[in-house]
């Protein structure tokens, strides 16, 4: 009788407990760091310089693409390390859409902002191309050289024209960057560059055959000696790996 009172309770009791059990929590929004995406979004706009860096580097972390909207505006932020740290943030992401604007950020006036951006356009990849192949006709030489050492990190043959183009920019940091740029991308650009390297334009092939000593293609001796007895026809200074 006893055993059968005690059974009756145990049951009272858990049936008490499931009526008492609170409804399923709603999904928490999972945290970063300590906060929630939007607090961080919220702590771009903090007054002190350090805790926006802080919140732009959280949010990279995250890997969130809502957050895309967000480090875009503070690409234009007043203070650099803020711009620098949004613009990491942006290729840690990936995020096609931040292409526009990091774009833009390599016009930045601070160098580090500016080599940041580049490299966030090369980790987007090939959906940023067709908006840099765009930028590499930017009036801006800031922009171009962006351009031209995201599409160097990119390797995407679509590239090389432009590129090509740039060898013989009248700014001599855009043509530099372009060399590498296609020194570094091998099979198609390597064809390219010998192609350009019989250009009737001298200073075309001398900036090709500038390229071609970078990459190193097997035939690089004999078209090195050619460029050496044209040295006097261009108007660059020969680089100190030619003297």
């Amino acid at each position: 009788m006893r055993r059968c009172r005690l059974a009756t309770v145990a049951a009272a009791v858990a049936a008490l407990a499931v009526f008492a059990a609170p409804y399923p929590a709603a999904a928490q929004e999972p945290l970063i760091q300590g906060k929630t995406l939007n607090q961080w979004v919220a702590q771009l706009k903090a007054k002190s310089p350090e805790n926006r860096v802080e919140a732009a580097e959280a949010l990279g972390a995250s890997k969130d693409a809502r957050a895309v909207d967000a480090l875009l505006a503070a690409l234009r932020d007043r203070n650099s390390d803020v711009r620098r740290s949004s613009a990491i943030s942006l290729g840690k992401i990936a995020d096609r859409k931040a292409a526009p604007g990091l774009i833009g950020a390599t016009g930045d006036l601070d160098d580090l902002v500016r080599d940041t951006a580049a490299d966030s356009l090369g980790a987007i990849g090939a959906p940023a191309v067709e908006a840099l192949l765009a930028a590499a006709k930017a009036p801006g030489w800031r922009v171009r050289s962006g351009a031209a050492k995201a599409l160097g990190i990119i390797k995407d043959a679509r590239a090389v024209p432009a590129l090509l183009a740039l060898l013989t920019d009248s700014n001599d940091e855009v043509a530099a960057m372009a060399s590498g740029a296609l020194s570094g991308m091998g099979g198609p650009a390597v064809e390219a560059l010998k192609r350009a390297f019989d250009s009737a334009n001298p200073e075309l092939r001398y900036a090709a055959g500038a390229a071609l000593a970078e990459a190193r293609p097997p035939e690089v001796d004999f078209l090195l000696g050619r460029l050496r007895s044209e040295q006097p026809l261009v108007r660059r200074e020969p680089p100190t790996r030619f003297r």
